[in-house]
């Protein structure tokens, strides 16, 4: 709570303590946060209330000052709008740059913001970084060209596949509750360094597990990602018919004639996907709810983290897989 918000009976009530405790206060029989826990505010605001009133000043909270209103006249406002309608995806700092190059306007982004909020009714966001090389002709060629190849494959013989790494970090405290003035420890061992690639394979049926997954130490090769395929080839969760779905990491070309060859024997098919488009993948929503609930289970050993990892892949349902294929455009290209 803001010390300006506690009423006077209450900066009373904690001068009244303090100098029932004063003399506790100083030989050191009674600490600072027993006392603010007696009052009720905060150790900090008991500390500053009472050092107040020992040199004699007031104890009245200050009046809020409201924050200046930043002017900014008609000919900035057409300015900056103007700017906006040429480039409404420009970040605040380009449109301050362009006022004052351009219009000799200096404005602070705050004055920027707020302006492009109230009068445009826009929402101040996180800049999502895009790459350039997305839209080249090449890659929206071979985005064309996926398009094409999954417009003809049936939804339940699609197979996604991506790699997650899962490394040590140090471990977010949980939130507990405790009395006011009371600290709540908790004690874990020092996390333990390591680096975990999970392998997985998603798979839109009822007859078998909506992911195949393995984990290797490390970052995952080409030689991890050939023994994963064949694994799910020899294990029956890829059948012939089926469509590998990959993305352009160099791993999964380093021994694509080999691979090419094994798929081809066993009656399946590989797609890329077209480069820098992750969000054409489902596995990679698969990712998501996976860290979502390795965070909740624990990572802070390498043997946790494992556990944490089994627990949450085998939560994910078909249902979800559902979810994730229509999100990506899978389902919808079949019907």
């Amino acid at each position: 709570m803001n010390g300006a918000s506690y009423s006077m009976e209450t900066r009373h009530n904690v001068i009244r303590l303090y100098e029932i405790h004063r003399r506790d206060l100083a030989n050191g029989s009674m600490t600072w946060e027993q006392l603010a826990l007696m009052a009720g505010p905060s150790k900090k605001f008991c500390v500053d209330l009472a050092g107040k009133h020992d040199r004699s000043e007031s104890i009245e909270a200050l009046p809020s000052v409201p924050n200046p209103v930043v002017k900014f006249d008609e000919a900035g406002i057409e300015a900056l709008f103007s700017i906006y309608e040429d480039n409404p995806s420009y970040i605040l700092s380009e449109y301050k740059d362009i006022l004052l190059m351009k219009f000799d306007i200096e404005a602070s982004e705050s004055t920027i913001c707020h302006l492009l909020n109230h009068e445009l009714d826009l929402t101040l966001k996180l800049v999502t970084i895009d790459r350039a090389e997305k839209y080249t002709e090449e890659n929206e060629l071979m985005a064309m060209q996926y398009w094409q190849d999954i417009g003809i494959c049936e939804p339940s013989t699609v197979k996604c596949f991506d790699e997650c790494a899962v490394v040590a970090k140090r471990h977010e405290a949980p939130l507990a509750r405790a009395p006011r003035g009371q600290r709540v420890v908790w004690t874990i061992p020092n996390p333990e360094k390591y680096r975990l690639s999970v392998n997985g394979l998603t798979a839109l049926n009822c007859w078998s597990p909506s992911v195949m997954w393995n984990w290797c130490n490390g970052t995952t090769s080409g030689i991890d990602f050939l023994e994963f395929m064949m694994t799910g080839i020899e294990t029956g969760f890829v059948v012939p018919g089926d469509t590998i779905v990959a993305d352009n990491y160099q791993g999964h070309k380093q021994y694509l004639e080999i691979l090419q060859d094994m798929m081809d024997a066993a009656g399946v098919s590989l797609i890329f996907l077209p480069k820098y488009c992750p969000e054409l993948n489902p596995i990679e929503l698969v990712w998501s709810k996976m860290k979502y609930k390795i965070r909740r289970y624990g990572k802070h050993t390498e043997q946790a983290a494992k556990e944490s990892i089994a627990r949450a892949l085998s939560e994910v349902t078909n249902g979800d897989i559902f979810g994730y294929y229509s999100k990506c455009g899978i389902v919808q290209q079949w019907w």
